[in-house]
């Protein structure tokens, strides 16, 4: 309950080191008032690589609408530190930030997730990409496709009017140059 969110994180750090913090607490802190403090719960929430169902609603719902960006790079970042069916949902929201555009770790991250998931399900990662308001992801997933000889899939998706179209364009290209 403390007002200076120094003690709280130092607070939050030690219940978590001598594991006196449960799952419910956790959940609770992802609507603190602090960024940092929700950081850290999502960072604790995924750390045994194994989150609960509940935790995965619960850090989707903060996804949808977190306005900090240092919440926006943990929840990225744990997204690896989930099974790859669990990812889809908070990566798309996590893709409608617009702002994250010219931040250099934020959609690297992403990427880093959601890489593996693009050859096993390509529709959904076009899907991802048709939405995605950061043109570097658009690109990356138009060259993963290619490279996983979705080209296809990639050129069905082309031929439908969308904002996608030129960073899908680029991420063809790339994919294609050199063969």
């Amino acid at each position: 309950n403390e007002k200076n969110a120094d003690y709280r994180l130092r607070a939050l750090w030690t219940k978590h080191i001598i594991q006196a913090i449960e799952e419910a607490e956790l959940l609770t802190l992802l609507k603190d008032r602090d960024s940092y403090v929700r950081s850290w719960a999502v960072q604790f929430l995924v750390e045994d690589k194994n989150p609960s169902q509940l935790a995965i609603q619960a850090m989707n719902q903060l996804a949808k609408k977190e306005e900090s960006p240092v919440v926006r790079l943990y929840l990225a970042g744990a997204l690896q530190r989930m099974q790859q069916e669990d990812r889809w949902e908070i990566a798309e929201a996590l893709l409608q930030y617009s702002q994250d555009v010219d931040d250099p770790n934020i959609p690297l991250m992403l990427w880093f997730a959601i890489e593996p998931l693009v050859a096993e399900n390509s529709k959904e990662a076009l899907a991802l990409a048709r939405k995605s308001k950061l043109p570097s992801i658009t690109q990356k997933l138009a060259r993963r496709l290619v490279d996983a000889n979705e080209l296809e899939v990639l050129v069905n998706v082309l031929a439908q009017k969308s904002t996608a179209q030129v960073p899908l364009l680029e991420g063809m290209l790339a994919g294609l140059e050199g063969r």
